[in-house]
């Protein structure tokens, strides 16, 4: 406020004078030389001192002020730029874990079907060996009981035999003759089948 103080007193001064000089001469409707000379002083002499007060006060306070918005504009483009980068990093990472994650799911599942095939494989492996087994053992169970059957199939027709050769003898058929006769009719039946 003490500059402007000093300023305006000069100010107003000038502006008095050319008032004065003015109303000096009010009957002369067209102004004289000197009064434009003074109207035109004191009018370049108020603009000076707007303008400096402008200059000095208000103009740096303007600059300032844009200074400021510009600096806080450009600050929040920065923002805004590392903002945006830190964004498509983000996005690029994401990426980056789909994928992986994308890659992982089929390694898996790939993986899950190598272990289905390989099971498959190990049970109809584990089937066939089951089934094998079981065909063989009924395959040796029925060889015996048809060695078991014919074993009786000759006891029966030897003692047969031997019953009809007594009864053809008239004789009894002791238990020698019965085995060698079992024997003999064995052994043929062996050579016949």
């Amino acid at each position: 406020m003490n500059r402007i103080a000093p300023l305006t007193t000069f100010a107003t001064l000038a502006f008095m004078s050319t008032t004065s000089l003015a109303a000096d001469e009010a009957a002369n409707p067209l102004a004289s030389v000197e009064e434009g000379f003074w109207t035109g002083v004191t009018a370049i002499v108020i603009f000076l001192v707007v303008f400096g007060l402008l200059s000095t006060m208000v103009w740096p306070k303007i600059v300032k002020g844009l200074d400021e918005r510009n600096e806080k504009i450009v600050g929040e483009i920065a923002a805004a730029e590392e903002a945006r980068k830190q964004a498509k990093e983000a996005l690029d990472e994401y990426e980056k874990n789909l994928a992986e994650a994308r890659a992982e799911s089929q390694r898996m599942i790939e993986e899950t079907r190598a272990q289905q095939s390989q099971l498959a494989a190990q049970l109809k492996a584990n089937a066939d060996a089951e089934l094998s087994a079981m065909r063989e053992k009924a395959l040796a169970e029925i060889d015996g009981a048809k060695k078991q059957a014919l074993n009786e199939l000759y006891n029966e027709s030897v003692n047969l035999a031997s019953v009809m050769a007594g009864k053809i003898l008239q004789r009894q058929v002791t238990v020698e003759d019965q085995q060698r006769l079992m024997d003999e009719s064995i052994e043929e039946m062996k050579s016949v089948s």
